[in-house]
């Protein structure tokens, strides 16, 4: 076997001992030596380190004292004044210091006339401003874990291929590796493919904007995507081909084939397919369940024929709850009003842009207010009830593709998530089931042009001044915001924020996401909700980070959320757990307690599972309570058939993994193990000690197990024993570790019975004393890890 390409990595010990000049292991060694992660050396220090972090960089005591462990011992306030007086002569703000900080603290020990300023003033003389160097170095450290020249040629090439620097800086906030790749092995000979298939630099910039792992393809591989694309008959001229090319990146033939068979459950032949996919070639990328949900809306509830789908594909790219759902709703809800719409297409209405459609079928309708009421449940409360008789058509009935003789499929909508659609973002806080106040709403902050235009102006100047906004991002929010008479209401809406500490990234990022909070009166919306917040006993702090990273905690009707809130209080006994759920899912809050939360919990209640291991799952699985009653039992019967007894410690994680691991997927697993020479035996025992194993890739287990067995001489057997090992990175574990003790070998250095399975399980620290500090006559051994 041949190790596969891997993408630059950077390891642990890098981060931590990062800056240390290449190609000088004097140097190396003395800053091994001067800074001592001894604990002996270091506590008493690491204490002072930790107030200079809150007090200097704004780090919380949590976050301070484990990142002062790592800075060793420390003599003076200078060299640290120094970086963090660089950083902010350069326009770092308090936000980003920190951010920088906390990746790389041991920057706080470099002496910024030899490593920090020469960079900063090379990417200046690339004609990098001040502002462009901030935002470059709090996205992509790369700039500075590369030798200074190497860096700076990658940064000219990729602006000559670009033709902007603003692309390139946000081509390196998506992809932090995206300076690492080498021009020379990879790069240039992809280019060089891509423009012998006559893809112009202007495709080629369009390629890296939208799909930037395209160009860091292996050549053969690259060459047989793009035979690929043609084969399905699009041209090299089309004007879709290399967004198709974007497209068949990601997905692989066997998932291609089995969206064929998908559509042809519907009806469509392979020619419907194929077109469909020229027209459309995002369709494969969706998932077959989400296909599934969105063809069963349209066809079912909607009254679309499949052949009508099939003729107009980019109504499957649309999102079922943001767009589908609440559009069609919305135009059913006017029909039944007795409006009229003449030939109008469902292709055409769904496509519009959001402020189109307001204005044709919401704001022009304000004598029907209930419209904003029926979207405000729709976000709050999940799918719309359905209706009490069916709905009409929207203007299906006159296609030709629309025949009597065509069969309807027969199917039920599967459950879906709770959803905030477009509308309610822009009209959100209407007081809900009072029509006559919405109907004021609409007319006294109207959106009409004629009227809003002047006041757009003022109003993108005052979220420029008061909430932070840039001019671009102002002039974006101000169009939902209408016609404004004074700054009352917006000053008492930032005053009612900044009363409770959100400080201005919080008040940014929260106006952003809803700019119409700004038109709200405080006392009748939005302190109600934080009083009551406070009641159930969330301090301020609290409420910035609920309200920041979960707006259900607002949209929702008070006394619904607040009865939520004390649900989950009780079952998790902790607020702070509840608001850490929170803010991994922002929809933790909109399920339904009675129908779907209580019966799960008291199914795995019945399977003896207590309250504290309840916990366990929301910590590390949180959709694992939010499935299907009977999904979730055969899930439980999926884990006890693999041997795995309710009594196990293993249990509950073993729940959580195979949550998200189909059966079809496990056998794969199966197969592959076996292909190493493992029995059905070995893998079971291996999956029952290391449950995870079936949740990596077939590539990523391919890559680990060609490099244990063929560089690092591991037997299959061994592997097996100890699966453990395959959950490590081999990137940031595997590779550096091996090579660390391989070269330590080669130095003369043996280790007495000392197994794969022990030094890969260290943690960082004591692999580091044990075999990198204690070795210090051998500083090439950073220069390696580099």
């Amino acid at each position: 076997m041949t190790l596969m390409n891997r993408s630059p990595y950077v390891s642990l010990l890098f981060k931590a001992l990062t800056f240390i000049p290449r190609r000088r292991p004097a140097d190396a060694a003395v800053f091994l030596s001067t800074h001592s992660f001894s604990a002996a050396s270091g506590a008493p220090q690491s204490n002072l380190m930790a107030d200079y972090l809150v007090s200097s960089c704004g780090f919380d005591p949590d976050e301070a004292a484990k990142a002062s462990k790592l800075l060793g011992r420390i003599e003076s306030r200078d060299r640290p004044d120094s970086v963090l007086g660089l950083f902010r002569s350069y326009g770092f703000d308090n936000t980003q210091v920190k951010k920088v900080i906390s990746a790389n603290p041991r920057w706080l020990l470099l002496d910024v006339e030899k490593t920090l300023a020469p960079k900063f003033r090379a990417l200046q003389d690339l004609g990098f401003s001040c502002s462009d160097i901030t935002h470059l170095v709090s996205s992509n450290s790369a700039v500075f874990n590369q030798q200074h020249q190497n860096v700076l040629s990658k940064i000219q090439f990729w602006q000559g291929i670009l033709g902007s620097k603003d692309l390139l800086m946000k081509l390196c906030k998506r992809d932090r590796w995206f300076l690492g790749y080498s021009i020379e092995k990879r790069i240039q000979p992809n280019i060089q493919i891509l423009r012998d298939f006559g893809i112009t630099d202007q495709k080629l910039s369009k390629i890296l904007r939208d799909r930037p792992l395209v160009i860091i393809l292996n050549a053969e591989t690259l060459k047989a995507l793009i035979s690929r694309v043609e084969g399905l008959g699009v041209a090299r001229t089309s004007g879709m081909f290399v967004q198709t090319l974007i497209v068949l990146q990601c997905v692989s033939e066997k998932n291609f084939k089995a969206h064929l068979e998908f559509f042809k459950g519907f009806g469509w032949s392979e020619d419907d397919f194929l077109a469909a996919f020229r027209k459309a070639p995002g369709i494969v990328k969706f998932s077959l369940k989400s296909l599934q949900r969105k063809m069963e809306f349209l066809v079912n509830e909607t009254g679309c024929t499949p052949s009508y789908l099939a003729s107009r594909p980019d109504i499957l790219r649309l999102s079922l709850e943001k767009r589908l759902i609440p559009r069609y709703r919305i135009l059913t809800c006017l029909k039944s009003r007795g409006v009229h719409f003449v030939n109008l297409q469902m292709s055409a209405y769904m496509l519009y842009p959001e402020k189109t459609f307001l204005e044709k079928f919401v704001i022009r309708h304000k004598e029907f207010p209930e419209l904003i009421e029926l979207v405000s449940d729709a976000a709050t409360s999940g799918p719309f009830p359905p209706a009490a008789a069916p709905p009409p058509a929207l203007g299906f009935g006159e296609e030709k593709e629309h025949t009597k003789k065509e069969k309807q499929t027969t199917m039920t909508l599967m459950n879906r998530s709770p959803y905030v659609s477009l509308l309610f973002k822009a009209l959100t806080f209407i007081p809900r089931r009072r029509p006559a106040d919405a109907a004021v709403f609409l007319s006294t902050h109207s959106y009409s042009a004629a009227s809003g235009a002047p006041q757009s102006n003022l109003m993108a100047d005052y979220l420029v001044s008061s909430c932070g906004f840039d001019p671009d991002e102002a002039a974006k929010a101000s169009k939902l915001l209408g016609r404004i008479e004074s700054r009352h209401q917006p000053d008492s809406v930032l005053g009612l924020f900044r009363s409770y500490g959100f400080d201005n990234t919080q008040v940014k990022k929260v106006i952003s996401a809803n700019p119409r909070w700004l038109l709200l009166d405080v006392e009748k919306t939005l302190a109600p909700k934080f009083r009551s917040l406070q009641d159930l006993g969330f301090s301020c702090s609290d409420i910035t980070q609920l309200v920041s990273s979960n707006s259900t905690a607002i949209n929702q009707q008070r006394q619904n959320v607040l009865s939520k809130i004390q649900f989950w209080q009780g079952i998790l006994g902790s607020k702070d757990l509840l608001l850490k759920l929170c803010k991994r899912n922002r929809w933790f809050l909109g399920y339904s307690i009675e129908k779907k939360i209580q019966p799960n919990i008291e199914i795995l209640r019945d399977c003896g599972i207590t309250d504290q291991k309840l916990s366990k799952i929301l910590r590390d699985r949180p959709l694992v309570i939010t499935l299907n009653a009977e999904t979730l039992k055969a899930l439980i019967s999926r884990v006890e058939g693999l041997g795995v007894a309710r009594t196990s410690g293993m249990f509950l994680y073993t729940l959580s993994v195979l949550h998200c691991v189909s059966e079809k997927n496990f056998k794969a697993h199966l197969e592959f193990f076996k292909g190493f020479g493992w029995s059905e035996d070995d893998f079971l025992a291996a999956f029952r000690k290391t449950p995870v194993i079936v949740a990596f890739s077939l590539k990523s287990l391919q890559r680990k197990m060609e490099f244990l067995v063929n560089e690092a001489g591991c037997a299959p057997s061994y592997l097996a024993q100890r699966p453990g090992i395959l959950r490590m990175s081999l990137e940031k574990r595997l590779i550096p570790r091996y090579r660390i003790l391989t070269c330590l070998k080669s130095r003369g250095v043996h280790f007495v019975n000392l197994q794969m399975s022990a030094y890969m399980s260290y943690p960082e620290k004591k692999f580091l004393e044990k075999f990198v500090i204690r070795y210090k006559e051998f500083p090439e051994l950073i220069e390696l890890y580099n």
